[in-house]
């Protein structure tokens, strides 16, 4: 038939072994362009699945999320100009809160404290320095207090370490937050995505736990937008989390960022009522 016919590409929809290697052959030296149905994995439900070549072989590509180069171009561009933004807004931040800071409780204005970024890389996140210098030795005698169940994550109410005053304020008003945007000038963090974990929460982390760091961290995400403070249910955050990831777009990352401005703006209202 391709013999006499015009063929331009022929599809077979069978599995591979069933499928005659003359016939395979005969359409190679042909130059017929030949389509093998792959079989199809069932077992893989939740997650998306493309066809690419790796180390010279065809493979079947499973991921939580597939994203195109040109998404993640874009999310790096955007990355980049609000991390640019955000440095040099820290730099100002950082000339008005150091006189404070150093009467207050001299030492380091930045902090700096390891955490688990993507697939579990190690890296250095900043921010400016709100706690007593022994802050972290102090944690370990605060468990007892944490909200968050199983100790997945740490939050005490009126937590004692803080520096009274000025790092009250910049952590009521986050920008003890702020540093972090030389973190995603570096690559470490986006601008959206989840929140890193400390190594000691990673290491207590289950399997299902780690969908969290399938993507690069982020200084907001949805559950921050969501009732951040509020939240004492690790399940929820890998809840919120979980929608993030499987419905990630570019539109959703900028309805995120302008929540958090809402948020915060909203914070402050409050405040001051």
């Amino acid at each position: 038939y391709v013999c006499v016919h015009w063929v331009d590409e022929v599809y077979f929809s069978m599995d591979y072994s069933r499928i005659p290697q003359d016939m395979i052959k005969g359409l190679s030296v042909a130059g017929v362009t030949t389509n093998i149905r792959l079989s199809k994995i069932t077992d893989l439900e939740g997650r998306e699945q493309s066809v690419k070549k790796l180390f010279n072989s065809t493979v079947i590509n499973s991921s939580i999320r597939q994203r195109n180069n040109r998404q993640i171009f874009l999310k790096r561009v955007i990355d980049i100009c609000g991390g640019i933004v955000g440095s040099i807004i820290a730099l100002l931040i950082a000339l008005c809160i150091w006189p404070f800071m150093h009467k207050k409780s001299p030492g380091p204005l930045f902090y700096k404290q390891e955490r688990i970024g993507q697939n579990g890389r190690r890296f250095y996140m900043y921010k400016f320095r709100s706690m007593v210098l022994n802050a972290d030795d102090l944690k370990k005698d605060l468990m007892a207090q944490n909200r968050i169940k199983d100790g997945m994550m740490f939050k005490v109410k009126d937590d004692p370490r803080i520096i009274p005053g000025i790092g009250e304020f910049i952590r009521k008003t986050s920008l003890d937050e702020f540093p972090q945007f030389f973190n995603v000038l570096k690559g470490d963090m986006s601008l959206v995505g989840t929140r890193p974990p400390t190594v000691d929460e990673w290491e207590k982390y289950q399997l299902e736990h780690r969908i969290r760091m399938a993507i690069k961290p982020g200084i907001t995400g949805l559950w921050q937008v969501n009732g951040r403070s509020k939240i004492t249910d690790f399940n929820k955050v890998i809840e919120y989390d979980t929608q993030y990831i499987n419905n990630w777009s570019l539109v959703l990352d900028i309805e995120i960022l302008f929540k958090t401005v809402l948020v915060l703006f909203q914070k402050r209202e409050d405040e001051a009522m």
